[in-house]
């Protein structure tokens, strides 16, 4: 990492900061890591849910989200909802904002009013909740930092190298934040050591021959604890899709090659325990996640030219496949979204 090369190699401790009345330390210290990327559960049934977001066809309209329910065997004629929310140039998301373990919807304005808009599941999904928070330029980083059980409202600002998380524990009015990174950096946060806890990561890119290196502030240590943990993975021009590809309750190395069309995972960042898979087409967005529940992320890609998700099961050691067709064509613009988390 550029800013902390000496740092992080000699593990030297890069304490998180307050900013305004907010109090750090064993704030974070607990936060509970989950898959970096996982399938939404819109009703709490333990079976994963699909969510698609269709942007507004123009200034003045609103986007709508819409969730295919996995009880329903995913067929749209019994178990299709929609909400509208978001307005042109929002950035879909989602969360557990209220701590009811059902899947909130979110859209994020990134620039000019900064604006958080929230619709809750306990609120049946009828009334937004806003807030302003951020800078032009942040790059969202949503996940549950204080272990309240609801998703934190958080950003990473390039420009400082540093992260920012308000927390829901003080009702998104407390703000704290960490120091991690540089302007070139790619944030993903995740439990990285299988400790249960939130570690903070970047992807700094061309570092090693050209090729990107991966480093974590481990949240297990308080956040003074930090070490390089792959050198050298990734390419220029590649989407990074870290997330638990074996089951073992850590995040795994890995990245999506559009050119290519391959999936490259490192598994628990050992040079020697690594993996290529060649899955989808031209024009296919990567969102591995975890489609069949059995605890591992599968490889997977979401095809906007016929809206339809297509996966290879991890525990079929990505060699089954399963389809789901959920939106319209590309002309509108649907998006899948996935739980980062």
């Amino acid at each position: 990492m550029r800013r902390f090369r000496i740092a992080v190699l000699r593990k030297k401790a890069l304490m998180f900061a307050a900013v305004g009345v907010a109090s750090l330390g064993t704030v974070l210290f607990a936060a509970t890591a989950r898959h970096q990327a996982s399938l939404p559960d819109f009703d709490k049934d333990g079976l994963p849910d699909l969510a698609l977001y269709r942007p507004p066809s123009g200034t003045g309209t609103a986007g709508t989200f819409y969730a295919l329910l996995g009880r329903g065997n995913y067929s749209p004629t019994n178990s299709l909802y929609s909400a509208p929310l978001g307005t042109f140039g929002d950035m879909p998301l989602l969360g557990d904002f209220d701590g009811d373990g059902k899947t909130d919807l979110v859209t994020y304005t990134p620039f000019g009013a900064h604006a958080w808009s929230i619709m809750l599941s306990s609120q049946n999904y009828t009334a937004v909740n806003t807030v302003q928070f951020g800078l032009d330029g942040d790059i969202p980083v949503l996940a549950d930092y204080d272990k309240d059980g609801k998703t934190d409202i958080a950003v990473f600002r390039p420009i400082e190298g540093r992260w920012y998380v308000l927390l829901s524990k003080s009702n998104f009015t407390s703000v704290v934040s960490a120091q991690w990174g540089d302007a070139l950096a790619t944030p993903v946060p995740g439990d990285f050591d299988g400790d249960g806890i939130v570690d903070l990561a970047v992807i700094e890119p061309a570092e090693s021959n050209g090729l990107a290196n991966w480093y974590v502030l481990q949240g297990g240590s308080n956040y003074t604890t930090a070490y390089l943990v792959a050198t050298g993975f990734g390419p220029g021009g590649v989407t990074y899709v870290p997330a638990d590809y074996n089951g073992d309750g850590k995040i795994d190395m890995a990245y999506y090659d559009p050119i290519a069309t391959t999936f490259t995972v490192r598994l628990n960042g050992q040079a020697n325990d690594y993996g290529t898979k060649q899955f989808g087409v031209s024009g296919d967005v990567p969102v591995p996640a975890d489609y069949d529940g059995d605890g591992k992320a599968d490889i997977g890609v979401f095809r906007p030219s016929n809206a339809t998700y297509y996966a290879l099961t991890a525990a079929s050691n990505f060699t089954v496949g399963l389809t789901r067709t959920f939106g319209f064509s590309a002309i509108i613009g649907d998006q899948a979204v996935l739980v980062r988390r």
